[in-house]
């Protein structure tokens, strides 16, 4: 077993278990994620803790002959079984022969890359999946970065191993609830500006964990020359598009708030009718973007927003000040965040309360019993906003969220109140808000008088550090 913390990731672990457990004939599980996000770290702890003949591969960029070797001295280093493999069907006929034996797990790291490296590999196995290795114990598991190569192989209908998976995995980036866990020491107002800036996924979180100020590790992380995350997200993009120019574009004018077509297609200049489909790519190859429509408002009024913070982050500090950072002049670009930072915090912050709601759906959060069916926020085109709707059951809950330095005042829901009319609900509606940093008398004296819950960050804290609690003892009993 590895000694290294494991965080989070534990349905996956449990779900690969599982399906090794009750593996009575061939398994082929397509499992990826884009990179960074702990494929390899986590299929090798579900290894670590199998018993029985397991063989990991790794497909470097090398000739088909040199992966030919490569899958021998695998099987070599994991086994102690001595394959000559000079053709691929005598790796298949191995493994058949050994899963007619006894329970095998192949898996198969980096699998996109064989398609261009060895087509006639995942022909092969088309073949053989289909004659012999779906009827045996064989467990395959095929691993990826590319989300739209993985896809086309293996998920959409035209691909060569279409109707064959028996399982599939994509791997995501940690919600806050499951941060918060790699940074225990932390108060929570630094937890929540952490993930703001990094977001969940574990890479990143392994370069800043032994950092203790955020400015720092904005600074050696992130804007300094040669630092581990200067070019991250350009390099991503690169790794699963071609030409990118226009996709930086996009995803800038999207994290300055451009979040309609109209408004992208004027900041970037790219035709309206344009945009779409390379949006759609964000949204379905990446998970970068998210089309939002409002609850209860029109579907016309979508929205679309930038779903990873770090991406948020890059593109918004990062990308725009590439000149100066290019000139060694980051001061500049730091002090720009430290004065602009905190306004970016409070559109993560509506997103970790909304979270917050949703692991206390079918519990409560004091006086509101959450039984709902929808969650979001509302919005229309003359601009009025309410942070959180929630369908609840028999009632509607309406909310806003405050990321300030001062308390929220009682104008924040005297106006929060008058916005109501114009959302399309005729029932029982009631009052949250959330703040960070508490609630003037005169707020507190209305929402007394109009039944309207208060929550601040210490109570939200004690939410998820009592999440976090029931987490860890459900991951005990897995």
């Amino acid at each position: 077993m590895t000694k290294e913390p494991f965080y989070d990731r534990h349905e996956e672990i449990r779900y690969f278990r599982e399906k090794y457990i009750h593996l009575k004939k061939g398994e082929l599980i397509v499992f990826y994620g884009r990179r960074r996000l702990g494929k390899t770290r986590l299929i090798k702890r579900f290894l670590d803790e199998s018993s029985g003949k397991k063989i990991y591969s790794f497909v470097n960029f090398v000739e088909e002959k040199e992966l030919m070797v490569s899958f021998a001295n695998d099987i070599l280093a994991m086994t102690g079984d001595s394959v000559k493999i000079d053709r691929w069907s005598i790796l298949f006929d191995y493994l058949y022969e050994e899963a007619e034996k006894e329970k095998v797990i192949f898996v198969i790291d980096e699998f996109q890359r064989l398609k261009t490296l060895a087509p006639g590999f995942i022909t092969e196995l088309q073949n053989y999946w289909d004659s012999k290795l779906k009827n045996c114990t064989l467990m395959l598991v095929i691993v990826g970065s590319s989300i739209g190569m993985m896809r086309k192989i293996a998920v959409s209908a035209s691909g060569v191993l279409y109707g064959r998976k028996t399982g599939e995995i994509q791997l995501r980036p940690f919600r806050y609830v499951d941060f918060r866990e790699v940074f225990p020491s932390l108060s929570e107002e630094d937890k929540i500006n952490w993930y703001a800036v990094f977001g969940g996924t574990p890479y990143y979180l392994e370069l800043i964990h032994e950092i203790k100020n955020l400015k720092e590790a904005i600074l050696k992380i992130v804007l300094e020359k040669n630092s581990p995350l200067r070019e991250e997200a350009k390099n991503l993009l690169e790794f699963e598009l071609r030409v990118i120019a226009r996709y930086n574009s996009i995803l800038q004018a999207i994290a300055q708030g451009k979040q309609i077509i109209k408004e992208i297609s004027d900041e970037t200049g790219i035709p309206a009718m344009s945009l779409p489909q390379y949006i759609d790519k964000f949204i379905k190859l990446l998970n970068l973007v998210e089309k939002k429509e409002p609850l209860l408002g029109k579907e016309k009024n979508s929205r679309y927003v930038l779903s990873d913070n770090f991406f948020k982050f890059w593109y918004l500090f990062v990308f725009p000040n590439q000149s100066s950072l290019e000139i060694g002049n980051t001061k500049y670009v730091l002090d720009k965040i430290d004065s602009e930072l905190n306004g970016y915090v409070g559109r993560v912050f509506e997103n970790i309360v909304r979270e917050a709601f949703i692991l206390y759906n079918g519990a409560n959060i004091k006086d509101i019993a959450l039984d709902f069916t929808n969650i979001g926020s509302w919005w229309d085109r003359t601009g009025r906003e309410i942070d959180l709707v929630i369908e609840n059951k028999n009632e509607l809950i309406l909310g806003e969220i405050k990321w300030t330095n001062n308390p929220m005042d009682g104008i924040v829901l005297e106006d929060l109140m008058r916005k109501t009319q114009f959302v399309n609900y005729r029932g029982r509606i009631t009052y949250v808000l959330i703040s960070k940093n508490g609630f003037s008398r005169s707020c507190q004296d209305l929402a007394a008088k109009t039944h309207t819950t208060l929550l601040d960050l210490k109570e939200l804290e004690s939410l998820f550090i009592l999440a976090t609690k029931k987490n860890v003892e459900r991951r005990k009993i897995l």
